[in-house]
């Protein structure tokens, strides 16, 4: 089967469990309702109190995201830092290794040459994040690009986490 249609098909599946928890008024997970979230802002500066500059912002835009879900910042402070937020997502959060919708996706950036990211799972193996150049929140990458850029490329750890 080809790469493309098995995605697409994972994509349909993943949604059809939304659509029905929401038609039976089941409760969504914390992953879930970032993903809703995420998607909901797509297009739009979700950080727009630009506490980062835009070529570093992923970090206060993930932390802005999972505040409007949960009420709370992923730690006690606005995190600009994907080093920081790692740690604290290292600590409280539980890692995983099958990208879900909803899950954060990180790569901690390590030197001045070693620049990270963050972002929120989407459907299939898409990745929701700010653009650098923008300041938006796009669907910018898929599970493959971000390992084959931040990974591959960089050297970075790339890990993944939920929160239960």
């Amino acid at each position: 089967m080809n790469q493309s249609v098995l995605q697409l098909q994972i994509k349909i599946l993943q949604l059809k469990v939304l659509i029905a928890k929401a038609q039976f008024h089941i409760p969504m997970t914390k992953m879930e309702q970032l993903y809703t979230a995420a998607v909901a802002k797509l297009g739009t500066d979700v950080s727009p109190r630009d506490l980062a500059d835009n070529s570093v912002a992923c970090a206060e835009s993930v932390n802005a995201l999972w505040k409007s879900v949960m009420g709370e910042y992923i730690s006690p402070q606005n995190i600009l830092s994907t080093m920081e937020m790692y740690k604290q997502l290292n600590f409280y959060w539980k890692k995983v290794t099958v990208p879900t919708p909803g899950a954060i996706i990180i790569s901690p950036t390590e030197s001045a040459t070693k620049i990270g990211h963050v972002g929120v799972c989407g459907l299939g193996d898409t990745i929701m994040a700010n653009d650098s150049r923008s300041g938006l929140w796009l669907e910018t990458y898929t599970q493959k690009s971000w390992h084959m850029y931040f990974e591959k490329k960089l050297g970075l750890k790339v890990a993944l986490f939920i929160k239960e």
